[in-house]
């Protein structure tokens, strides 16, 4: 009887453990997203403003 729960409480602890590391590499590729999503933004802002930069000099000269 003893080895069957202890069987069982293994069992749990492993499925415990592997919901955990869904939820964590979940997570991470939200933060991964959101860290992408920034550097298109920036890179995207960098354009314009090196666009815009290169349009001033070249109506002043």
């Amino acid at each position: 009887m003893r080895r069957g729960q202890s069987a069982i409480e293994y069992l749990l602890m492993i499925a415990l453990a592997l919901v955990i590391a869904a939820i964590v590499i979940t997570q991470l590729i939200g933060v991964k997203g959101y860290a992408k999503e920034g550097g298109k933004l920036t890179a995207r802002g960098e354009s314009q403003i090196s666009s815009e930069l290169s349009s001033m000099i070249s109506s002043s000269g």
